[in-house]
C-alpha cells in the first residue's frame, strides 16, 4: 500500500526489492530518487515527503514516454486487487510522472489536488498490521483510486488543452486512416501499384533463395505517402509527416518461440487479414504520436485504425481497378470494330478472294464474349461500390463526424460554459475524461463492427469478393495489353491461351456470385437474429470507463445499426441473384469457333 500511495501522488515507483506489481519498462534500475529509502509506518513521516516530492522531477531522462515507460507485471499483482483496478493505478502514476517531464514546460500536479488525495488514500499504507488482517475494504480503496485517476486525468485535460489537439490529430485521423481524402486515396494506390511494379515484381530483391523473409526494410516504404500526396490537398498537410507505412517483419518456424498455440495468438493479433492486399506482404499504415496525445490515444486504437485502414484501401483498390477494366473492355471492343473494318474494306478490294468462313462469325463470337466480360465487370462494380458507398456515407461519415461534433463541442462548452446555456435552461456540464475517452471507443469499434471486421464469416466472403474482382481484372488487363484481344483463330498457342483465360473469367465470375450470394444470406441472418454473436472487447489498458462495450451494461451491442441500409444497396437492384440462385447467362463456348480460319 505505501508504493501505491508513492505512485498514485508522487508517480515514483517506489521498489527497491522487484516486489511491485508495476514496472519501469525503459529501465532495469528504479526511477526513484529515493530508492533504497525504507518506508516508515507512521503518517508523519509520509506527509512530511510530499512537499520535496511534489516539486521533485522523479523521471530519468531516458524514461519520457506515455506508453514506453510503465507496465504491469501481472505475476506480482496481489489477489485482492484486481486486474481493472490495478490499470488504474498504473493510470494515474503514468499521468503524474509523464506529466511533470512534458516539454518544454513540466505540468506537475496542483498541491492541493495531491495534498487530498494523499488524505483520501493515506489510511490504507498506515493501517496497522492487526487492522489490514481483519480483511481489505477492497471497495473503498477502489472508489478512492478510481476518484483520484478521474480528477487527475480531468485536470491534465483542461490544462494541457488536450481536447483541441485530440480533435485535430482524429480529424486527420479520418482523413487518411479512414480514406475521406479521396485524392490521397487514389494517389496512394498509384504509389503502391508503382512501388510493386519497381521493387516487388523482381522477387529477387526482397526474398532470398533459402528463406521466405522479407528482406525489404521499412525505409524503402518511406516514399510512397509523400508520392501519394503529391498534386493533392494533402501535399501541404503538416499532420501527413506524423503517418508511415511499416512493414510487418513475420518471423519462421525457426525464429519463433513458445507453443503453437502461442504463434498463432501472435499471428491474429499482429497481421490483419488485410494487410497484405496493399503490396502482397504485411504492410500496416501508422502514427507517431508524442505527449500529449498518447495520453488519450493507445496503441492499441492505432491497431484497430490500421485494420480499418487497410480494409478500406483493398475495397478502394479493387473499384478503381473495375473501372480501369472498363476501359480495357472499351479498349478491345474498339480494336475489334477497327479489324472489322478493315476487312470489309479488304474485301471490297479484293472481290476476287473468297474466304473459306464468314469472318463476322469470328467477330460477333468476340463481341459475345466482350459483351459478357462487360456484363461480368458490371456484376462486380455494382457490389463494390455498393460497399464503398456503405463504408463511407453509411458508417465512417455519421459515425465519425458525430464523435469530432461532440468532442469539439465539449471544448466549447468547457471554455465558454455560459454561451452553451439558454436562457431557460441550466449550464450543460463539459464531459470528463472517461466519458469522452469511451465516446471514441465507442465510435472506433462501432466503425470496426461496420466494417464487419470483428465477424469471421461474412469478412471473409467480402475478401474473397475483393480479391477475385482483383483477378478478374488482372485477366482483363492482360488481353487488353495483348494486340490480340479475345480474337480466336490467331494459331494453336494463341488462341489455347485466349480460351484459357476466358474460361477463368467465367470461372471468377461465378465464384464471385456465390460469395455474394453467401455475403447477402449471411448479413440478411444477421439483421434477422439482431445479433452478430461477438463479445465487444476494448482496450484493456484503461480501466473505469462506464461503457457498455466493457460489459458492464445493461446489454452489449445488437446487430449492427447500418447492416439493413448495405442490404438495401445491394437490394436496390435487378439483380434477383442476391437473393435467388439464378441459372448463369449462357455465354459462347468454344465448340462454336469456325474450324478454319
Amino acid at each position: 500500500m505505501k508504493q501505491i500511495v508513492s505512485w498514485v501522488i508522487y508517480g515514483q515507483i517506489q521498489d527497491p526489492y522487484g516486489e511491485f506489481f508495476i514496472t519501469a519498462l525503459r529501465s532495469k534500475e528504479s526511477t526513484s530518487t529515493n530508492k533504497g529509502s525504507k518506508w516508515g509506518t507512521a503518517t508523519s513521516k509520509i506527509t512530511s515527503e510530499l512537499s520535496a516530492n511534489l516539486s521533485a522531477s522523479p523521471l530519468t531522462p531516458n524514461s519520457n514516454r506515455w506508453q514506453a515507460d510503465y507496465g504491469l507485471n501481472e505475476g506480482m499483482i496481489p489477489t485482492m486487487i484486481p486486474i481493472p483496478l490495478a490499470n488504474a493505478i498504473l493510470f494515474i502514476g503514468k499521468s503524474i510522472a509523464t506529466a511533470k517531464q512534458a516539454k518544454p514546460k513540466p505540468i506537475p500536479i496542483p498541491r492541493s489536488m495531491s495534498e487530498q488525495h494523499l488524505s483520501m488514500i493515506l489510511p490504507f499504507a498506515s493501517a496497522t498490521t492487526a487492522a489490514l488482517g481483519a480483511g481489505l475494504n477492497i471497495n473503498h480503496l477502489t472508489n478512492v483510486i478510481h476518484q483520484i485517476r478521474r480528477e487527475i486525468a480531468n485536470h491534465l485535460w483542461v490544462v494541457v488543452q488536450i481536447g483541441e489537439k485530440v480533435v485535430t490529430a482524429l480529424e486527420s485521423f479520418k482523413r487518411y486512416f479512414l480514406l475521406c481524402d479521396g485524392e490521397f486515396g487514389l494517389g496512394l494506390i498509384e504509389a503502391l501499384e508503382e512501388f510493386k511494379r519497381n521493387r516487388l515484381s523482381r522477387r529477387s530483391q526482397f526474398v532470398s533463395a533459402t528463406s521466405s523473409v522479407v528482406s525489404i526494410r521499412n525505409h524503402d516504404l518511406g516514399g510512397i505517402l509523400t508520392k501519394a500526396a503529391q498534386d493533392t490537398s494533402a501535399q501541404d498537410d503538416p499532420a501527413l509527416k506524423n503517418f508511415e507505412l511499416r512493414l510487418l517483419q513475420l518471423r519462421s518456424k525457426e525464429q519463433r518461440s513458445g507453443t503453437e498455440e502461442a504463434t498463432q495468438e501472435e499471428g491474429r493479433t499482429v497481421v490483419g487479414i488485410f494487410d497484405d492486399q496493399l503490396l502482397g506482404i504485411p504492410v500496416r499504415l501508422w502514427y507517431t504520436m508524442m505527449w500529449p496525445l498518447d495520453f488519450f490515444i493507445a496503441d492499441e486504437d492505432l491497431t484497430h485504425y490500421s485494420d480499418v485502414f487497410s480494409f478500406l484501401l483493398t475495397v478502394r483498390k479493387a473499384q478503381v481497378r473495375l473501372q480501369k477494366a472498363w476501359i480495357d473492355i472499351k479498349s478491345m471492343t474498339q480494336r475489334m470494330t477497327n479489324r472489322k473494318k478493315r476487312n470489309s474494306l479488304t474485301k471490297v478490294h479484293n472481290r476476287h478472294i473468297k474466304r473459306p468462313n464468314d469472318d463476322n462469325v469470328k467477330y460477333e463470337q468476340e463481341a459475345e464474349i466482350l459483351k459478357h466480360i462487360a456484363t461480368m465487370r458490371s456484376d462486380m462494380t455494382f457490389v463494390v461500390d455498393c460497399l464503398w458507398a456503405y463504408l463511407q456515407m453509411d458508417v465512417i461519415g455519421p459515425t465519425y463526424d458525430t464523435l469530432l461534433h461532440n468532442i469539439a463541442g465539449n471544448e466549447t462548452k468547457r471554455k465558454h460554459p455560459l454561451a452553451s446555456s439558454s436562457l431557460d435552461s441550466s449550464p450543460v456540464s463539459p464531459l470528463s475524461f472517461d466519458e469522452i475517452h469511451s465516446s471514441h471507443a465507442e465510435a472506433l469499434y462501432e466503425i470496426r463492427r461496420a466494417c464487419l471486421l470483428t465477424s469471421v464469416t461474412p469478412l471473409y466472403s467480402v475478401k474473397n469478393i475483393l480479391i477475385g474482382s482483383e483477378a478478374f481484372c488482372g485477366i482483363v488487363g492482360r488481353r487488353a495489353a495483348g494486340q490480340d484481344g479475345f480474337e480466336s483463330g490467331l494459331g494453336e498457342e494463341q488462341d489455347e491461351s485466349m480460351w484459357k483465360d476466358w474460361t477463368e473469367l467465367s470461372a471468377l465470375h461465378r465464384l464471385f456470385r456465390e460469395n455474394v450470394r453467401k455475403l447477402y444470406s449471411d448479413l440478411s441472418e444477421i439483421s434477422r437474429s439482431g445479433s452478430l454473436g461477438d463479445r465487444p472487447v476494448l482496450k484493456t489498458s484503461v480501466s473505469g470507463l462506464g461503457s457498455s462495450l466493457l460489459g458492464n451494461g445493461a446489454s452489449a451491442f445488437g446487430a449492427i445499426k447500418q447492416l439493413d441500409q448495405l442490404l438495401l444497396r445491394l437490394e436496390y437492384s435487378k439483380r434477383l441473384w442476391f437473393s435467388e440462385a439464378l441459372n448463369e447467362p449462357q455465354s459462347p463456348s468454344r465448340d462454336e469457333e469456325p474450324s478454319e480460319y
